[in-house]
């Protein structure tokens, strides 16, 4: 039986699980300590952009599949880039959902047009 998710974009009320869902499916080791300053500082505060970031619905978040946004300068031009940073699913809901955030999310990126997509 296929588990119903729902696809949608990163809203700034998600925060709270997001950063749960990511420490869950991540680990919390000291090296990989996921706090919600280090989320903001990284996703948030970027100085490049806020990161395109899609969830997985089920009544709750999860999964989780983020791009950090970069720039580059070469010839004098600045070159935008996004970067798959951070991918999550919730242990009990691996494998259960067809619905791939790794599949929706390249178009999600593309349609805010960087120059450099890398997954």
């Amino acid at each position: 039986m296929t588990t119903q998710v729902a696809i949608r974009e990163y809203q700034a009320t998600d925060e709270t699980p997001v950063i749960a869902l990511l420490n869950l499916a991540l680990g919390t080791a000291r090296a990989f300590e996921r706090s919600t300053a280090f989320f903001r500082w990284k996703h948030i505060e970027n100085p490049f952009g806020r990161s395109l970031m899609l969830l997985a619905d089920s009544e709750k978040v999860v999964g989780l599949r983020a791009f950090l946004r970069w720039q580059f300068r070469a010839g004098g031009q600045t070159i935008r880039a996004v970067r798959a940073v951070d991918t999550a699913t919730h242990p009990d809901f691996q494998r259960k959902f067809r619905a791939s955030l790794s599949k929706d999310c390249p178009s999600c990126v593309t349609e805010r047009r960087p120059h450099r997509f890398y997954c």
